[in-house]
């Protein structure tokens, strides 16, 4: 979704887990160089800030604050 956000006329944000100088999942490292050339990187976490289980809960709510409405298909 986000290449798909980069390459058409419009953009991409990305809401992280972590602080903004660590990529989770690793293998998402060039993706994580384009967004920040190319779309936006969000964190509410200090830099350092490893990928805790507690932080998902707490990206995906500013991902819902972002997005015009939210669809959940499956929740706990």
């Amino acid at each position: 979704a986000h290449r798909g956000g980069m390459d058409g006329a419009g953009s991409t944000i990305a809401v992280v887990g972590t602080g903004l100088d660590l990529v989770y999942p690793a293998r998402n490292r060039a993706l994580a160089h384009q967004l920040a050339e190319k779309g936006l990187l969000v964190s509410e976490f200090a830099l350092g800030t490893p990928a805790l289980a507690s932080n998902f809960p707490r990206r995906n709510r500013i991902i819902s604050g972002l997005s015009r409405g939210v669809l959940v298909v499956e929740a706990a």
